[in-house]
C-alpha cells in the first residue's frame, strides 16, 4: 500500500508540473507578472488551508501511536536524503539548460518547447501509476531500482552532452535522452521517498525530510543560475556537469547500499570482510537478488529489534529467508 500510495504521489506530482509550465506563460502571456504572483499566492494559501485540514482530521489516538517506539535516523537514511537533494540540483539544471538548448542548438520554436517537455512529464505520470501493476520485477526489486534510476540518469546525460555537440544529426537522441532522464529521476525520487517514509517514525521523517526539501530547494534555485551560466562554455556544458553529478551520486549510494547489507546481516560491527570485500559482496547481493521484500520493511523491524535490546538480528536483507532469527 506503501509503494503504491509513494507512485500515485509522484503522478500527481508530475500532474502539478505540467500545470507549472502551462498556466504561469498563459497568465502571463493574457494578464501580465501581476497575475502570476496573484495565481501563486492562491496556490500556497491552498496549500496551507489542506494542509491543516488534514492535521485537523488526524485522531489524536493515531498520533500517539506513530510516536511510540522512537527510531533514530541512521547514516543511510542521510545518505538517501543527500541523493534526493542532488536530484533536485540535476532537475532545475535541466529546466534551465534543456529548452535553451532545444531552441537554440537544435532550432526548435519556443512555443513547442514547453508542449513537448509537458508531454514527456505527462508520459511519466502515466509510468508512475500505472507502475505498481507492471508485470516487470526488475522494477520492483529495491533497492537494485533505484541505484538502476541513477545510472539511467547518468547514460542519460551522457547521451545528452554528445548529442548537443553533434547538432546536425543528435537531435532524435537528446529528444530520448530527455524522455529518459525524466523518467529515472521521477522513479527515483519516488522510491526514495516510499524508503524513508517506511523506515523513519513520524519525528524522524519530518526532521530528515524536511532537511532534505529545504536544502532541495536550495540547490534547485542554485541549478536553474548553472544551468543558465554554464551554457556560455557550450551547448554540451550544463549536461557535462549533470553527468559529473549523476556518477558521483550513483556510485555513492550504490556503495552505501551494498555496505549496508553487508554490515546489516553482522550486528556486532564484526565482519571477517575487508571493506572492499564488504562492498562487492553487497554488490553481488543487490545484483543477483530476486527477493522483492520491501528494504524499508525490513531496516524498520532490523532498528525496532535494536530498540528492544536485541543486539543480534540476522535476515540478510536481500536472502532468500523468510524469518528473523534473533539472538
Amino acid at each position: 500500500m506503501l509503494a503504491t500510495t509513494s507512485k500515485q504521489c509522484g503522478a500527481a506530482r508530475n500532474c502539478g508540473s505540467i500545470a507549472a509550465m502551462i498556466v504561469p506563460a498563459l497568465l502571463y502571456q493574457r494578464f501580465g507578472w501581476p497575475a502570476v504572483c496573484c495565481g501563486a499566492c492562491s496556490a500556497a494559501l491552498l496549500y496551507i488551508l489542506l494542509s491543516s485540514l488534514v492535521g485537523r482530521q488526524q485522531p489524536e489516538s493515531r498520533r500517539d501511536k506513530h510516536e511510540e517506539g522512537h527510531l533514530d535516523i541512521s547514516w543511510i537514511d542521510w545518505i538517501v536524503g543527500s541523493a534526493f537533494i542532488f536530484t533536485e540540483l540535476q532537475y532545475n539544471i535541466g529546466n534551465a539548460a534543456i529548452p535553451q538548448t532545444l531552441t537554440t542548438t537544435f532550432n526548435m520554436s519556443v512555443g513547442e518547447v514547453g508542449p513537448t517537455l509537458g508531454s514527456f512529464n505527462a508520459i511519466s505520470m502515466l509510468f508512475l501509476a500505472v507502475l505498481p501493476s507492471v508485470p516487470c520485477a526488475f522494477l520492483h526489486r529495491s533497492p537494485l531500482n533505484i541505484v538502476m534510476c541513477f545510472l539511467f540518469v547518468l547514460v542519460s546525460w551522457i547521451c545528452a552532452a554528445f548529442s548537443a555537440m553533434h547538432a546536425a544529426d543528435g537531435y532524435s537522441v537528446f529528444v530520448m535522452s530527455i524522455l529518459s532522464f525524466t523518467l529515472s529521476i521521477n522513479m527515483a525520487q519516488v522510491l526514495m521517498l516510499e524508503y524513508l517514509s517506511g523506515v523513519l517514525d513520524t519525528k524522524g521523517a519530518e526532521r530528515l525530510m524536511g532537511v532534505s526539501e529545504t536544502l532541495g530547494c536550495g540547490f534547485a534555485m542554485l541549478g536553474g543560475y548553472l544551468g543558465d551560466e554554464l551554457e556560455v562554455y557550450g551547448s554540451a556544458a550544463p549536461f557535462v556537469m549533470q553527468g559529473i553529478v549523476a556518477f558521483l551520486t550513483v556510485t555513492t549510494l550504490g556503495a552505501s547500499l551494498a555496505h549496508r547489507h553487508v554490515t546489516r546481516d553482522n550486528p556486532s560491527h564484526v565482519s571477517p570482510l575487508s571493506f572492499r570485500n564488504q562492498l562487492a559482496e553487497g554488490v553481488k547481493r543487490i545484483a543477483v537478488s530476486q527477493s522483492t521484500d520491501s528494504p524499508a520493511s525490513m531496516e524498520r523491524k532490523y532498528r525496532q529489534h535494536l530498540a528492544q535490546g536485541n543486539r543480534t538480528v540476522v535476515k540478510p536483507l536481500l536472502g532468500d529467508a523468510d524469518v528473523i532469527t534473533i539472538a
